[in-house]
């Protein structure tokens, strides 16, 4: 399956069903933490352990410098894993708060149960319902081609705190894309936000099998510039 297919699947799962991760399940989540790539240079020791007195996992990792581009690091790193996950048929969701082992936030994992409650908690976070893509363009729309299309289209369908899609896109010329994210008042929350989304830029660049020139990456913004 295509990236930009699991991601268009991904939704974030509130409740989850009573299951033990098998041998199987803990060896294709070892090998998905193994592949993920970084943008900028450091490598993150991704754990998983089972929630106490719960029905699902979380998966996270220490973050020892608490900078933006660490950060940025977390929700890049930590995306991947998530479609990872999601093509494995587990339901992920963002967590906002972590006590583990100095992580800015934990990603819960599992089996996803249904209920009425997580249909109302899907519509009160918008759970699906994102912004049309001409209102994310901010500059430079007429330099979107079907490829940067595609690739804007993946960074739209990223997650979100309460669904609030903070991101921007400016196209400075064909091959060239800058995505920004607002700042926040809580800068950890900004910068995992635009780390996340950068990672949907760089799983829609492999389904089209474009290579990277160059990225410039700053704390609130990154610039793409494609091959």
């Amino acid at each position: 399956m295509a990236y930009s297919e699991i991601i268009n699947l991904r939704h974030s799962t509130r409740s989850f069903d009573n299951f033990l991760l098998s041998q199987e399940q803990t060896g294709e989540i070892k090998k998905i933490l193994e592949s993920t790539e970084s943008i900028s240079g450091q490598r993150l020791d991704w754990r998983v352990e089972k929630i106490e007195q719960a029905c699902s996992y979380q998966l996270f990792a220490p973050v020892k410098e608490k900078n933006g581009i660490s950060f940025i690091e977390y929700g890049f790193q930590g995306e991947q894993a998530v479609i990872g996950l999601t093509a494995l048929d587990l339901g992920t969701c963002w967590k906002g708060y972590s006590n583990s082992f100095g992580a800015p936030c934990f990603i819960e994992f599992g089996k996803e149960k249904s209920s009425k409650k997580n249909l109302l908690i899907k519509t009160f976070t918008r759970n699906g319902v994102k912004k049309e893509l001409k209102d994310l363009i901010k500059n430079g729309s007429a330099f979107l081609t079907n490829e940067n299309s595609f690739l804007l289209n993946c960074c739209r369908m990223a997650p979100s705190a309460i669904n609030r899609q903070p991101w921007s896109f400016d196209l400075l010329s064909e091959k060239k894309i800058k995505i920004t994210v607002q700042k926040a008042a809580n800068a950890d929350t900004y910068s995992i936000d635009l780390g996340i989304v950068l990672s949907h830029f760089i799983l829609g660049c492999r389904d089209l099998g474009i290579s990277i020139k160059k990225t410039i990456l700053s704390e609130n913004s990154c610039v793409f510039e494609l091959n």
